[in-house]
């Protein structure tokens, strides 16, 4: 009897299965330090509030359009950036919706139509140009995350949101970085 062949469908099926069960298992936060000394939930400042739910829906943008990647990606590091963008997304949009029900602040489930649009695009994007765009794509979302993020760093009046936002701004240069060295490849 022959052994049955892997092959490269089944390898991205067991990735995006150990993947998906990575998500849906509970992270520890990198946040779980943030101080308590803000403001009460009723008086959160509209700022602090959009901050969060624009955070959150680019996170979670960030999230799906790793997971198109994890799927349709060609080259490994390509891949292997895309596995780090879920995993570490994955954990602050779990500390934001954290930090969002504590504030009383709406937890936005729902990335929303642009992210919707995006999706379609990647999913629709041929296999011989899917990784340039992707990664492009991740330049763009990830200038749009920093600029949002160094903001919140330095205006928002909550402490924890303060907190929260100039941690996250180092892995979102990180990840930055790492797209545009990808592109020059």
């Amino acid at each position: 009897a022959c052994a049955p062949v892997e092959t490269h469908m089944d390898k991205t099926a067991a990735a995006l299965l150990s993947l998906s069960l990575l998500l849906l298992a509970p992270i520890p936060s990198a946040h779980a330090d943030e101080p308590t000394t803000s403001a009460p939930a009723e008086s959160l400042a509209k700022g602090d509030r959009e901050f969060l739910e624009k955070a959150l829906r680019a996170g979670l943008a960030e999230e799906r359009q790793a997971g198109v990647a994890l799927d349709k990606a060609q080259r490994k590091d390509v891949r292997d950036y895309a596995y780090m963008l879920s995993k570490d997304h994955g954990s602050d949009n779990a500390a934001l919706r954290a930090l969002a029900q504590k504030k009383n602040a709406t937890a936005i489930t729902d990335a929303g139509k642009a992210d919707a649009d995006a999706l379609k695009r990647l999913r629709e994007e041929p296999l011989n140009t899917f990784d340039t765009a992707y990664i492009k794509a991740c330049i763009k979302t990830h200038e749009d995350a920093l600029a949002l993020y160094k903001s919140a760093a330095r205006d928002v009046s909550d402490a924890d949101i303060q907190a929260f936002a100039a941690r996250t701004v180092p892995v979102l240069e990180k990840h930055l970085e790492n797209a545009k060295a990808i592109l020059k490849q």
